[in-house]
C-alpha cells in the first residue's frame, strides 16, 4: 500500500535552479556554435542562387532553341546585373540561318531582327559578372555580351565568373558543341 503523506506534508515535482542554469548554459553554447555557420550559409546562398539561375537560363535557352527550332540569345548585362532570355521571331536571309544577334542591333548593322524577350532574371544583390571568355571576340556591345544558341543544341563557347562582395567566385562554362554547362564554386 502507498504510504500517504502526512498532514501539511506534501511532495511536489520541480526543476531546481541548478538543473535549469544547465539548461539554459546548454542552449547557449550550441547557438554560439551554430549562428556563425548559419551566417556562412548564408552569404554564400547568394552566390549558389546566382550561380543556378544563369544555369537555369542556359538550360531554358537550349531547350527553347531545340524544340521550337528557333535561335535563341541569353543577353548577360554586367551593369544591371541581368540575363535575359530572347528568341528570334523572324527574320529572312543568313541571320535566321547562323548567329543571329551578330547581325542585329548597333553592332551587326546589317539586316535586322526581330527579337522577343522571353525572359528577365536579376542575379542576387553584390553579385558580379566578370572576366567573360566568349567564342567570338565581338559578342559585346557597351558591357552587354551575347551567346548564341542553336536548333541543334549547341551554343557559342563561353565562360565566366560570379563574384561576391568577399571575393568568393563560381566559374561558369558551356562547352559549345554538346550545350552542358558547368558552376565550379572556388
Amino acid at each position: 500500500m502507498p504510504v500517504k503523506p502526512e498532514r501539511g506534508e506534501t511532495r511536489r515535482a520541480a526543476y531546481t535552479m541548478i538543473e535549469l542554469m544547465l539548461v539554459v548554459m546548454i542552449i547557449l553554447l550550441s547557438s554560439m556554435i551554430a549562428i556563425p555557420s548559419f551566417v556562412r550559409s548564408f552569404r554564400g546562398a547568394r552566390l549558389r542562387a546566382s550561380a543556378r539561375s544563369v544555369v537555369m537560363t542556359h538550360r531554358h535557352a537550349r531547350s527553347l532553341a531545340v524544340l521550337h527550332q528557333k535561335h535563341v540569345a541569353i543577353l548577360f548585362d554586367t551593369e544591371k546585373n541581368l540575363l535575359e532570355l530572347v528568341v528570334a521571331k523572324s527574320s529572312g536571309g543568313q541571320a535566321s540561318q547562323f548567329r543571329f544577334l551578330d547581325h542585329a542591333g548597333p553592332a551587326g548593322g546589317g539586316e535586322s531582327v526581330n527579337v522577343e524577350a522571353e525572359s528577365l532574371r536579376y542575379l542576387a544583390q553584390n553579385i558580379r559578372m566578370t572576366e567573360f571568355v566568349l567564342g567570338e571576340e565581338d559578342q559585346d556591345i557597351d558591357g552587354i555580351y551575347y551567346v548564341n544558341y542553336y536548333p541543334s543544341g549547341g551554343c557559342d563557347k563561353f565562360s565566366f565568373r560570379l563574384v561576391d562582395e568577399r571575393g568568393r567566385h563560381v566559374r561558369i562554362k558551356a562547352d559549345p558543341h554538346s550545350g552542358n554547362i558547368t558552376a565550379k564554386e572556388k
